[in-house]
């Protein structure tokens, strides 16, 4: 609980500015497969709408929004 409530003061901070270089690739799913196979170690991140990943995604995936990335 806040000590002075709704009337306390909150210091927002603004968030770092990163600045991307070069795209990520999209990957088919015949691609993500034979990395899949072919890694010891993969992390598959799901990054479409989350109603998308619920409907279907690769197996092992977990779904992330960009934000969580940084």
């Amino acid at each position: 609980m806040l000590a002075d409530g709704v009337e306390a003061s909150l210091q927002v901070r603004a968030r770092p500015k990163v600045e991307v270089t070069t795209a990520l690739p999209v990957l088919n799913a015949d691609l993500l497969q034979a990395l899949h196979i072919a890694a010891q170690r993969l992390a598959i991140i799901d990054l479409r709408e989350s109603s998308a990943s619920e409907r279907g995604h690769a197996s092992g995936a977990v779904w992330s929004i960009r934000p969580r990335l940084l």
